[in-house]
């Protein structure tokens, strides 16, 4: 069972201001294509592209401002990524690109191209949210019971993939990263509960707000790392050091922090683990700082959430379907493509 196809977000705005990981993918790839035309354009090709490959498994990459709009498309199991670089980014490839094309005209405005400047504000709003989580996580690591109980869970995941043979074995297994969520002008997105997601198999960890659960989902994945699994890791979109949800390729399996604002809705078929219970005394004992701490939380985001409202989305021109076709077609005749189709 394997998933074919995956959406992802390439950038996230942060409580660090905004984030991007296409580096990242280019770095790590063995053969990579960067394509330096406008986002609408790029965005168009690269959804066609989408239906062209559609027979091999596509992670796609999405950016922050807009998630209708398509920056990029990996392929994981060919170790291949085609990037999208909008002109004026302030980006240049390093020497693992293999392969540029460049799409000649199409002069647009720089708002079409990154959007309107986000204001400090929203990034001042989004820390400060940020430090209320921290409070909260803080408060949870002094309740030894559900310390415990994250403990065991541990040891059970990392038994599951000590039975579950990886695809490959190498010595150094390959680890990705992708943010699951951003704030855009429509609230929080998140790619989490997306139906894609929802086909594959889910360990979804229900637990207390601010409880210390992405930590060990870092050490369960240096440990499937180092068992040679390789290694998806979905980073938080308002602070990229904590990690909500690993995905496991080669065994079509995501453990997931089912937290709000990535909460997804469990289906029959998912494996559903309850942190809550079992700390009552503990609950009771901490309830009025939770219950501040996560008003202060909410309160934050909602304020960034409505500086965010009030900027307009970048919008593209159409693209005429003979140029996207033509360039597609390009692209699936530069060498990492060729027999694939």
């Amino acid at each position: 069972m394997t998933e074919q196809y995956m959406p992802l977000l390439a950038e996230s705005y942060t409580a660090y201001g905004k984030k991007s990981i296409y580096r990242s993918w280019l770095r790590q790839m063995r053969q990579s294509v960067i394509i330096d035309a406008e986002a609408s354009l790029l965005s168009a090709i690269f959804h066609r592209l989408l239906q062209s490959l559609d027979s091999h498994v596509l992670w796609a990459l999405f950016r922050a401002s807009n998630p209708e709009i398509l920056s990029g498309i990996v392929l994981p199991y060919e170790n291949i990524a085609v990037i999208g670089q909008p002109r004026n980014w302030n980006y240049r490839p390093n020497n693992t690109i293999t392969h540029t094309l460049v799409v000649p005209g199409h002069p647009q405005n720089n708002e079409e191209i990154v959007g309107q400047k986000v204001p400090q504000s929203i990034y001042r709003h989004l820390f400060i949210a940020k430090e209320y989580l921290r409070d909260l996580e803080i408060l949870w690591t002094g309740v030894q019971s559900l310390r415990r109980q994250i403990d065991v869970l541990e040891h059970e995941l990392i038994h599951s993939l000590d039975l579950s043979a990886p695809f490959y074995r190498t010595s150094t297994a390959e680890t990705y990263h992708a943010f699951h969520s951003s704030l855009t002008s429509h609230g929080p997105f998140s790619v989490a509960s997306a139906t894609a997601l929802v086909k594959i198999k889910r360990t979804l960890i229900t637990s207390p707000p601010g409880s210390p659960i992405s930590s060990m989902l870092k050490r369960v994945a240096q440990k499937a790392s180092r068992m040679g699994h390789r290694v998806l890791l979905l980073h938080c979109g308002l602070d990229p050091s904590h990690i909500d949800h690993i995905y496991f390729p080669d065994l079509s399996w995501l453990v997931s922090h089912n937290l709000a604002p990535h909460s997804q809705v469990p289906t029959p078929y998912d494996h559903v683990i309850d942190l809550t219970d079992g700390f009552t005394a503990d609950r009771t004992h901490l309830l009025p700082k939770i219950e501040k701490f996560l008003y202060l939380y909410a309160d934050a985001y909602n304020q960034a959430w409505e500086d965010f409202s009030h900027l307009s989305d970048p919008c593209g021109r159409q693209s005429d379907p003979a140029e996207i076709e033509f360039w597609t077609q390009q692209i699936l005749a530069l060498d990492p493509f060729k027999n694939m189709t």
